[in-house]
């Protein structure tokens, strides 16, 4: 399986949605290197890149999969009666991905005094909310916050 190329002193583009390296390589395979929807190859775009499509709903981390530019523009507003579009939408990535790991979208907030790691934060549960324990000054933050910008494969409880 061929892996991605990383931009000369960038970080990849697929970090802004919270996959690894390896998650979107393997995203990318199970795409066939291709527009989900169109399956036009990178080659085949205007810019010749595929770009990552999300459920913006649920949270940048959510990878629905591998869309061109000209189908991720009109995923949201596209015939619902599309079969393609309803398979597509019906079966999106972060869900298979998470099953695989036992996990579900949804995740219980834990209780008072509980720690997790999120990011390159540590986080405790205090009576105001999500406090960070590093030297992160900005104010406490709430569980869906957390659960929205990291996602549950992201989100580590250490106690």
């Amino acid at each position: 399986m061929p892996q991605h190329e990383t931009p000369h002193r960038r970080a990849c583009s697929h970090t802004r949605y919270k996959l690894s390296c390896a998650e979107y390589d393997e995203l990318m395979h199970q795409a066939d290197y291709r527009c989900q929807l169109c399956h036009r190859s990178a080659g085949e775009t205007g810019h010749g890149h595929l770009v990552v499509d999300h459920d913006f709903r649920v949270g940048d981390w959510a990878g629905r999969g591998i869309l061109c530019s000209t189908c991720n523009g009109k995923i949201e507003y596209t015939d619902s009666e599309d079969p393609a579009r309803a398979a597509y939408l019906g079966n999106p990535w972060y869900r298979r991905m998470l099953a695989s790991r036992g996990l579900r979208v949804e995740l219980a907030e834990p209780p008072l005094g509980t720690t997790v790691h999120a990011g390159r934060r540590t986080w405790r549960r205090t009576p105001n909310g999500w406090c960070s324990l590093d030297r992160y000054r900005g104010r406490a933050l709430t569980w869906a916050q957390i659960h929205r910008r990291f996602g549950p494969h992201n989100i580590t409880l250490l106690d």
